[in-house]
């Protein structure tokens, strides 16, 4: 079976983008690289966007395939700072995983919303979006199956 992860966070990317409205807006056009998509009825908006790999903290424990690297927490310290520094305010997290979500919280969670969060299943929670609370408000929340590593 083949994999989209690129695709699938796209998807996703883009459903949520259309799920948050801009806290206090009543329009928004989206600045893209090209073409430009413009919403009407939506005061003018810009925001960053940001798809960020986060590497899951299993691939660096002892005896992980990346057993030498900074541990899952240390990057995802790391990671918000790159957030941070660059004004993201759209993130998709892949490979998230439970303790870099607990850390994310720890030190993020007052200025970020995140989705599916760990309400759903433990899984879920690695591949999740997260958006500035100060710019966004969330409007709607699901998550659908799609087939992963052989379904």
């Amino acid at each position: 079976m083949k994999r989209y992860p690129a695709l699938l966070m796209s998807v996703l990317s883009v459903a949520v983008a259309v799920s948050l409205l801009p806290a206090g807006a009543a329009t928004a056009a989206v600045p893209l690289p090209q073409p430009r998509i413009v919403l009407t009825g939506f005061a003018d908006t810009s925001f960053t966007l940001s798809s960020f790999n986060v590497l899951g903290s299993t691939h660096t424990e002892p005896g992980g395939k990346r057993a030498r690297m900074a541990s899952g927490v240390e990057r995802i310290r790391l990671a918000v700072d790159h957030l941070e520094q660059n004004s993201v305010d759209v993130v998709g997290m892949q490979e998230l995983q439970i303790d870099q979500h607990a850390e994310f919280m720890a030190i993020a969670g007052d200025r970020f919303g995140i989705f599916p969060s760990t309400e759903l299943t433990r899984r879920n929670v690695q591949n999740s979006i997260a958006w500035r609370l100060d710019q966004w408000s969330l409007v709607a929340a699901y998550s659908i199956k799609i087939p992963y590593f052989d379904g």
